[in-house]
């Protein structure tokens, strides 16, 4: 199947992709029983640090997928790592989590709602609701309707164009990708660089909230390692 696609995000920019068809294949993955499997989103909660003031535009969410690896926004910061669920009692390992700056306000959210999930040993889903519990903890997390990306996942995207304020340019370099694997994680390259990552669906919108990149680009190809990089990393 030939394809094309808009990846429209935060700020100005947008990236157009056209689907390689050699990469085309059937979604990958299964089903999981768990009731715990998908995205989450906090409607309130506290913690150590006392109650999370959650602000607008700025969701807390909490994803586990069915490889026993989770991950979310944490208002600003992605974070991420395993868990392992026996009963009602749940076990965060391998914890981790990026560290740009935030406004204060988000900031703050963010730092009560990470120590509050650090708090938690206990998980209960009542009503379709999630409730994850700790000594000094009490989250309250509804489920986030699942975003139709099924067609875009598991295949490779190229880049064809970059447009920033109305003006389109021709990607130059190696091919620059994008791959959004079903686990949440994603592979792509500037055209010099190669990034990988984890993202999230949130509200219908895809958020990539982690992002390493590896490399170096020529000057000749240093704006447009930086518009990719802004655009999906902003």
């Amino acid at each position: 199947m030939n394809g094309r696609g808009v990846f429209t995000l935060p700020g100005s920019a947008l990236l157009v992709f056209a689907l390689l068809c050699v990469a085309c294949g059937s979604p990958t993955g299964g089903a999981s029983d768990s009731a715990a499997i998908g995205t989450w989103n906090l409607q309130h909660g506290s913690g150590p640090e006392g109650e999370i003031d959650l602000v607008d535009g700025f969701p807390v969410t909490l994803t586990f997928d069915s490889n026993a690896t989770f991950g979310g926004t944490a208002a600003c910061n992605g974070y991420g790592g395993r868990y392992e669920i026996s009963g009602e009692r749940l076990e965060f390992g391998e914890f981790g989590w990026t560290q740009m700056g935030c406004q204060n306000d988000v900031q703050a959210a963010e730092a009560a709602f990470l120590a509050a999930l650090l708090d938690v040993d206990a998980i209960e889903i009542v009503n379709g609701e999630l409730a994850l519990s700790g000594p000094s903890t009490e989250l309250a997390f509804s489920l986030t309707p699942n975003a139709p990306i099924g067609d875009v996942t598991d295949r490779t995207w190229l880049l064809e164009t970059t447009v920033a304020n109305g003006v389109s340019t021709a990607v130059e370099g190696a091919p620059a990708t994008l791959q959004l694997q079903t686990n949440g994680a994603f592979i792509a390259s500037t055209g010099c660089r190669d990034l990988v990552g984890r993202y999230v669906v949130f509200g219908g919108e895809i958020n990539f909230n982690e992002m390493r990149a590896e490399g170096e680009c020529p000057a000749s190809l240093a704006a447009q390692d930086s518009s990719v990089i802004g655009v999906l990393h902003p």
